[in-house]
Formats: structure tokens, C-alpha cells, sequence
């Protein structure tokens, strides 16, 4: 039979469980985790918005200048901060915490839940 090597230090044996890995042979359950977090704060810092669509660059960049071009070229809103700029003092309301739900004629159930915005 082959002899086996044992420049490994320990005479590590073959196979998948015995080697390093990737993570430095920490093993299971030994990495740094999800932590503690950072933490709400009181207030203070708010961050810059960065742009992930291509709208979002364009409403940034002042080339669209409200929302009537966004929504007269049928354009996808996908980031709040898009409707933060165009109206920044608008609160929405939902007046209770309950949702209303039916059933359709196909057997299928629609959650629906009430809300309104305000300026």
C-alpha cells in the first residue's frame, strides 16, 4: 500500500474532512459572526443617497424635473428616495394595524391593507 505523508505537521488523513478550508480551518460555528450590530442612535447622521437605478442617476443628476416625466414615459419606481426627492414632506398613514382579506373567484385569498398619503 502508498504510505501516507505526514508533512502536514499532525499526519493529517485524506478525504473532505480533515483540511483547512477556506475560512482558515476555523471549523464550524468559530467565525466572527453577525455581531452586536451598531445600533439605532439617537438620530444624528443621514446618509447621502446613492442611486441604484438608472432613473435614480437621472433624478439625481436634475435631468428629470418632476414627476410627471416619470410617469408620462411609463417608468418603473423602484427606490423610495426617488418620491423623497420630488415630495420630501409627505407622511404616509395607515389607519389600522389590521388588513382586510377575501377571496377571489379563482379560490385564492388577496390581503389587502389600507393607506394613505398626505401632505
Amino acid at each position: 500500500m502508498a504510505e501516507r505523508s505526514t508533512e502536514g505537521g499532525k499526519g493529517e488523513k485524506g478525504g473532505f474532512g480533515g483540511g483547512k478550508g477556506f475560512d482558515g480551518g476555523k471549523g464550524k460555528g468559530k467565525g466572527k459572526g453577525k455581531g452586536k450590530g451598531k445600533g439605532k442612535g439617537k438620530g444624528g447622521d443621514k446618509e447621502e443617497w446613492i442611486p441604484c437605478t438608472k432613473l435614480g442617476r437621472l433624478v439625481k443628476d436634475g435631468k428629470i424635473r418632476n414627476l410627471d416625466d416619470i410617469y408620462y414615459f411609463s417608468m418603473a419606481v423602484k427606490e423610495y428616495q426617488i418620491i423623497d426627492y420630488f415630495l420630501p414632506g409627505l407622511k404616509v398613514h395607515i389607519p389600522s394595524p389590521r388588513s382586510f382579506r377575501y377571496l377571489l373567484r379563482s379560490q385564492r385569498t388577496r390581503t389587502q391593507t389600507p393607506a394613505s398619503a398626505a401632505r
